[in-house]
């Protein structure tokens, strides 16, 4: 098992964030091409938007207008 926020987060922590609840596998299961497409692009963003803020956590950095939503 990877040691990546080792300090933050337990193996178990890491062994479930590659996996999905299975409430959210059902809904996914039966959505259509364009229900999927929106739900992957919230993912996406929500992701990106997280990896900003911590890059900008880490760096100092205060938010700019290109990197605000």
């Amino acid at each position: 098992m990877p040691t990546v926020n080792a300090g933050k987060h337990s193996a178990h922590d890491l062994q479930l964030a590659g996996q999905m609840r299975r409430e959210d596998y059902k809904a996914i299961k039966h959505m259509d091409k364009v229900a999927l497409a929106a739900y992957l692009s919230r993912v996406w963003k929500r992701g990106y938007d997280a990896g900003i803020k911590a890059a900008q956590a880490k760096t100092g950095a205060p938010a700019t207008a290109d990197t605000e939503g």
